[in-house]
């Protein structure tokens, strides 16, 4: 017999067995919605902060380069902070309903 190799059909599906790890533990869409509000809440107080320590820096430097460049660290932070799926996010997760059989789906059958 002649071992087929199967068609790797993305450069992704080549990652080492480490880098497998990190992928799954990206899970997307596995936070409570207690975390979608504290990741928000972290977003946005970053963001104002960034924006805020960016101004002055800038206003104190007479560099409108060195505004952006603080500011772009603060959405740098933001988003290693909030896009991830951290375990902090998901300290409550939802617990959904069963679903219910209707009269409509009884009486199809």
């Amino acid at each position: 017999m002649s071992s087929r190799r199967r068609p790797v059909l993305c450069r992704a599906a080549q990652i080492d067995g480490a880098g497998v790890a990190v992928v799954r533990s990206l899970r997307i869409g596995q936070e409570s919605l207690q975390g979608q509000r504290l990741a928000d809440r972290i977003n946005q107080e970053t963001l104002v902060l960034a924006a805020v320590l960016a101004f002055i820096a800038g206003w104190a430097l007479d560099s409108q380069k060195v505004l952006m460049l603080v500011y772009g660290a603060g959405v740098a932070l933001a988003l290693v902070a909030c896009v991830p799926p951290w375990e902090m996010y998901n300290r409550h997760p939802t617990r959904w309903l069963e679903p219910r059989e209707s009269a409509e789906s009884k009486k199809d059958l």
